[in-house]
């Protein structure tokens, strides 16, 4: 079985406060520039020019062909991630409960930059959480909750970071994002 690698490089911004984890680029023919969701297609760039600053062509060059890369790279560098609280299932294991490839160096590379790691998992079997976390050596809390708060601050406390300086990585909407945004994270 040949193992698709993503062609970007990962970017991570020293102050960042928000990651974006997404899927594989379409071809490169059809990029409108070297970077994350670069198809004119896409309309992430687009969403995020509306919900930042009211304007959905916010990250378009004037010809409104292409995004433009570099007022993207700035806008992300001005936020300030210090730490991330990950979810287990389906997040940093599949259903078959195997690590996602690559999520070691991932988390080993953040680690070297200074982000520090939580798991926060809504899972009550504490040995499944336990084995990612011990893999991923950062602490852990099975069974928490999400999405009440109590996880999230508890974590946050582990963390010793403000809540506007972790981000929230995780698949379920009604837990990790609404349990985070309701933290402030």
């Amino acid at each position: 079985m040949e193992i698709e690698r993503h062609p970007l490089e990962p970017f991570l911004p020293a102050n960042a406060r928000l990651l974006m984890l997404g899927s594989f680029p379409p071809q490169k023919k059809r990029w409108s520039m070297e970077f994350y969701y670069p198809n004119l297609n896409n309309d992430m760039w687009r969403i995020y020019g509306i919900l930042f600053f009211n304007d959905k062509n916010h990250f378009l060059n004037s010809t409104l062909k292409s995004f433009c890369r570099e007022q993207i790279i700035d806008f992300l560098n001005e936020n300030n991630i210090k730490a991330l609280i990950l979810d287990v299932d389906n997040t940093l294991i599949d259903f078959d409960k195997k690590m996602l490839e690559g999520t070691e160096k991932w988390c080993e590379n953040l680690k070297k930059q200074g982000i520090k790691f939580f798991i926060l998992s809504n899972s009550n079997k504490k040995e499944k959480v336990e084995m990612v976390a011990k893999k991923l050596q950062i602490p852990y809390i099975h069974f928490g909750t999400k999405p009440l708060k109590r996880g999230f601050k508890k974590a946050a406390k582990i963390l010793q970071e403000k809540n506007e300086n972790i981000a929230a990585v995780g698949d379920q909407i009604f837990t990790d994002v609404i349990g985070a945004n309701r933290c402030k994270m």
